[in-house]
């Protein structure tokens, strides 16, 4: 099976590199205009990061249909090995264990800022959705096991992201000052990935010892409006060297967010409440959000949570523990 699924994979790989989509290259002309070619390098930040995203997208959707490839043939495998169904092997790889109630709530819960209709009628769509995730994660863990253990090999190139200056002094950071290695996040204290993110992050810290920074910066794009009003409060909480105590509360709280959490958390914290409310305020915190915002507006970036390592952002094709430890390690 080893040597089979390696065959399909050199295939699909051979394909994407002679159709010319493997990955963006800097030099790569794209089009010309006015009798001039025009490459990667000619366009700005925003078109740059569009195109990366194109391909990276594409690559992805190769990646899943490769992985199903994968599973399907050693579903077919241990069927035969263990002389039963390749019905009775999924099943017990890929159970479809039912979705209770209790899980529907608390989705709608998490969500209902972005759900603007009663549980009762979007239940059915909560439900079928919570199904495909369990199945996507399920899929996820079995292709990590296969690869771990040997079996299967990626083979797909990866996308080469366009490496771009961000703007993020005075934004909070933590790690070595000086260390080689700079990991920007854009992110939303309403994001449920965001919040998935933060610890894979901070893992990083943790790894790399001495050799990695991580930079958070604002993009509250939850259209709630909370999302915004959190991340004034963590400017605030910043200016009382308190951000990253803040910044953990707030996630840690994320499915009970309310306009009134900024105050709540700082009182949770002990801040001084006379400063935080002027500094709630106050311009300075308001434009410390907004510039982050143009940044990522300038960098095309238009989701969270967004992580760049040295410039280049990071794109999750496999798992983001994994995909951010092989960027910091190129970037080392």
């Amino acid at each position: 099976m080893s040597k089979l699924l390696q065959r399909i994979l050199a295939v699909v790989a051979a394909m994407l590199f002679g159709m010319g989509t493997a990955a963006a290259t800097e030099s790569r002309t794209l089009f010309q205009f006015g009798g001039l070619d025009y490459s990667e390098a000619d366009l700005s930040a925003e078109h740059r990061e569009k195109v990366f995203s194109a391909y990276a997208s594409y690559r992805q959707a190769i990646a899943g249909i490769v992985a199903d490839a994968a599973i399907d043939l050693y579903i077919a495998e241990q069927a035969t090995a263990t002389n039963r169904t390749e019905a009775a092997v999924r099943a017990e790889l890929l159970p479809k264990t039912p979705i209770s109630q209790a899980q529907i709530q608390q989705f709608y819960q998490q969500n209902r800022a972005r759900i603007p209709a009663p549980i009762e009628q979007v239940a059915a769509q909560i439900q079928q959705y919570l199904e495909t995730q369990r199945e996507a994660a399920q899929k996820q863990a079995l292709a990590s096991r296969l690869r771990n253990e040997g079996q299967l090999k990626d083979m797909l190139p990866l996308p080469s992201s366009p490496k771009v200056s961000i703007a993020s002094a005075g934004y909070p950071s933590k790690g070595s000052a000086d260390a080689p290695v700079t990991v920007v996040e854009f992110a939303d204290f309403q994001c449920p990935h965001c919040k998935a993110a933060g610890p894979v992050v901070d893992s990083m810290l943790a790894k790399f010892p001495g050799q990695v920074r991580v930079v958070y910066m604002h993009l509250p794009i939850n259209r709630s409006g909370i999302s915004r009003k959190v991340a004034l409060g963590s400017v605030c909480a910043q200016a009382q060297d308190k951000f990253w105590p803040y910044h953990d509360l707030a996630f840690e709280r994320q499915s009970s967010l309310n306009n009134n959490s900024p105050m709540e958390l700082a009182k949770t914290l002990n801040l001084d409440m006379n400063a935080f409310e002027t500094c709630y305020s106050s311009e300075q915190a308001n434009n410390q959000v907004a510039r982050s915002n143009r940044e990522a507006e300038r960098l095309g970036v238009t989701s969270t949570p967004a992580i760049f390592v040295n410039g280049q952002r990071v794109r999750v094709v496999r798992e983001l523990s994994v995909d951010l430890k092989d960027a910091i390690q190129r970037a080392l």
